[in-house]
């Protein structure tokens, strides 16, 4: 979540039981002047799953994920 107001880009962790597992729902903050780069990435993978035959007719089902990333590149290695 960006911030324009304040100057701060907000992480917010992943929900769920891994997001329990790494510290629950505290998140952190980065002010916008130490952000170097944003990268946004979109990415499509298939999976093509074959099915049993029937009938001498081949079939399989296609999987499609869409998934967004987000990179944050900080101007030194501490982003505080």
């Amino acid at each position: 979540m960006i911030d324009p107001e304040e100057g701060t880009i907000k992480l917010i962790p992943p929900t769920g039981l891994l997001g329990a597992f790494f510290g629950g729902q505290q998140g952190r903050a980065i002010k916008t002047s130490d952000v170097r780069n944003v990268e946004l990435r979109h990415t499509i993978a298939r999976a093509f799953v074959p099915q049993a035959e029937s009938q001498d007719m081949v079939t399989e089902v296609t999987v499609t994920n869409y998934i967004w990333d987000v990179y944050v590149t900080c101007r030194t290695s501490l982003c505080s």
